[in-house]
């Protein structure tokens, strides 16, 4: 694959990421969080996002691992991969 071309692609899924983010934003009201350790929380919008992130990136780049902040993950190192966070600083979202 060119690199132009995985740019693309990479750039498809961000504003897909996107899209959603902004979505929840207007609805923060909405969001349920879960307390996955002291002062560390993951929302609705943070799982829904690493979700879609993960199957983007499946549907585009078979093959890649990905390791993400609230769903996990591993590499071996003869693998290439992603690591995901949707969206950095929850409580502030």
């Amino acid at each position: 694959m060119r690199d132009e071309d995985a740019l693309l692609k990479v750039e498809t899924i961000l504003q897909g990421a996107t899209s959603i983010a902004k979505s929840w934003s207007d609805k923060r009201g909405d969001l349920t969080l879960d307390e996955k350790s002291y002062g560390q929380f993951a929302s609705d919008a943070d799982l829904e996002i690493e979700h879609e992130v993960r199957s983007a990136l499946a549907d585009a780049f078979p093959g890649d691992q990905v390791i993400g902040e609230e769903l996990g993950g591993e590499l071996t190192p003869d693998q290439s991969g992603w690591a995901i966070d949707p969206i950095d600083g929850t409580s502030n979202f």
